[in-house]
């Protein structure tokens, strides 16, 4: 049986339950109903946890968090946790992504990116691979037999793209070469999204894999936190805006327009997003995070 995991975040007032964000980064609530949520402290080192990642094809979870020690495993579905091995470069967890088909693993950590193909039992710096002075930035997709890593800035490409699993990358320009914050897919096609992560940012769309760009319109002038397409309808995008004129959430559907997300008029409000294929889907600040195991997937 192929599991997955999907988490849904919604917007919620945690004020009730008397803790806030700050004690509740790093740690996963679950919760049979949006009124009352248990929160377990996984109690892992590093402080805000800022990714999170599912392999379907074992009880693997990875959570990247930040520095000293950025990056953790889990061999059974989050009930124990343990580390890199010491020889591992350690610093600021940043993404992880695990390949869905193969359960490989990638890992943006401190200045390098670390490919384990054992499924976590060990990893391999292949940073060497991007070539020579190309500094990794923060951002970083797996999606469609493709892996996608951002670059900083002051390059003459700001995107690092794989088609065979991180042994070899093509360096790739997307709009004015800004450094780009946030990737998203569509499933059912070699469309990607990018977003850069300024406060202003600019959204681009791929139809080829990752090659070429153009620019899309965003709904008002923004930070992109957060982007993902939605598994079950490929036409609906979602993006999370940090900072603007309201930090908020919208979505369209197609070439519709950008409509605000809201939830009995509740606002979502999005810190940081997993974009899996399984289901990932937008973290919310002030939040309840429910996770649901699926079988048969």
């Amino acid at each position: 049986m192929k599991k997955t995991i999907m988490f849904l975040a919604i917007a919620f007032l945690l004020g009730q339950f008397g803790f806030g964000f700050n004690s509740f980064a790093g740690s996963i609530a679950q919760t049979e109903t949006q009124s009352k949520a248990v929160a377990t402290n996984l109690g892992l080192f590093g402080g805000q946890a800022n990714d999170i990642a599912v392999d379907p094809t074992s009880n693997n979870v990875y959570v990247t968090t930040m520095a000293p020690n950025g990056f953790f495993i889990s061999n059974d579905n989050g009930e124990t946790w343990h580390g890199l091995p010491s020889d591992a470069n350690y610093g600021t967890g940043k993404q992880v992504e695990v390949n869905s088909a193969t359960g490989d693993v990638y890992v943006l950590i401190g200045d390098s990116l670390l490919r384990s193909t054992d499924q976590g039992a060990n990893f391999t710096d292949i940073t060497v691979n991007l070539g020579t002075n190309n500094p990794l930035a923060d951002a970083m997709l797996w999606g469609r037999n493709k892996l996608l890593v951002s670059l900083n800035t002051g390059l003459s490409q700001n995107l690092a793209l794989s088609s065979d699993g991180g042994n070899t990358f093509s360096l790739i320009t997307v709009g004015a070469n800004e450094k780009l914050g946030s990737f998203a897919f569509a499933s059912d096609s070699d469309t990607f999204y990018a977003a850069s992560g300024s406060t202003s940012s600019s959204m681009y769309k791929s139809v080829d894999g990752g090659t070429t760009w153009a620019t899309m319109s965003l709904p008002e002038s923004m930070q992109v936190s957060a982007m993902a397409v939605d598994p079950s309808d490929n036409t609906h995008i979602i993006v999370g805006s940090s900072t603007g004129t309201t930090s908020a959430t919208y979505q369209k559907f197609g070439e519709g327009a950008w409509s605000e997300l809201t939830n009995n008029g509740q606002k979502y409000q999005p810190i940081v997003s997993h974009l899996m294929e399984q289901g990932g889907f937008i973290l919310c600040n002030h939040i309840q995070l429910i996770m649901e195991q699926l079988g048969n997937k």
